[in-house]
């Protein structure tokens, strides 16, 4: 018999029932025509869809995986010491696991600061003790580089295009080489940013910092954010 579903036909056996009795599909017609059981939706499906499903499902559990594994990993006690209250080192890592990173595929680089400063102040007002723009920052930039290094993130949401708007993340070992250069080249005194702890950074310093990381970057031909590695 020439079964047709949904524009689909394949010739399939038929076995006649008595009388009354339910009409059944069975799985060799289903396989003749292509079709799946979706037991959630309940409804047929094409097998080759069903199939891009799983795999988009899997792909999306992966990325899920390494933000998560990025997230532990770059945010660590060191990287977040001497804040006066525990619980700072976790509530970044949750944060940074299920930040949604897909606007970033398709973000001009112009806007990514806007998109930088939105994230750092929500995650300000996570942490445990409030006002802390600069742990906020460090840990939302230490994340930010160490995905864009990943192979699996940077293809899924384009961060190469952004590899010119990364901020360095930054540290007392890094502002002070920052500001040995800044001294040596001769900036100015407004140019020059003032440093006592991660703790007490604003967001005005931090700008200052990052613009002379530019500089220096750019005389170094390296991208901003991984200028750390070099110093």
């Amino acid at each position: 018999m020439l079964l047709t579903i949904d524009g689909r036909k394949a010739p399939v056996p038929v076995a006649f029932g008595e009388p009354g009795e339910e009409a059944v599909l069975g799985a060799t017609a289903l396989e003749g025509l292509g079709f799946m059981v979706d037991p959630v939706a309940k409804k047929l499906v094409p097998r080759d869809l069903l199939a891009l499903m799983e795999r988009v499902m899997q792909d999306q559990t992966h990325l899920s995986a390494m933000q998560c594994y990025i997230a532990y990993v770059g945010i660590t006690p060191s990287a977040l010491r001497n804040l006066g209250a525990g619980h700072f080192v976790g509530t970044a890592q949750e944060f940074l696991r299920g930040i949604d990173l897909t606007p970033l595929s398709t973000i001009d680089p112009s806007g990514y600061p806007d998109w930088l400063e939105r994230k750092t102040q929500a995650l300000m007002e996570k942490f445990p003790i409030k006002g802390l723009w600069g742990p906020a920052r460090k840990s939302m930039n230490i994340f930010m580089v160490m995905a864009s290094l990943n192979r699996f993130l940077c293809a899924a949401y384009a961060l190469d295009h952004l590899e010119d708007v990364l901020e360095v993340p930054l540290d007392n070992r890094v502002a002070t080489k920052l500001l040995k250069w800044a001294k040596g080249k001769g900036l100015s005194q407004e140019e020059v940013p003032q440093w006592t702890s991660i703790k007490k950074l604003d967001r005005g310093n931090s700008e200052k910092f990052q613009k002379v990381a530019e500089q220096m970057a750019t005389e170094l031909a390296i991208p901003r954010g991984r200028l750390d590695v070099t110093l």
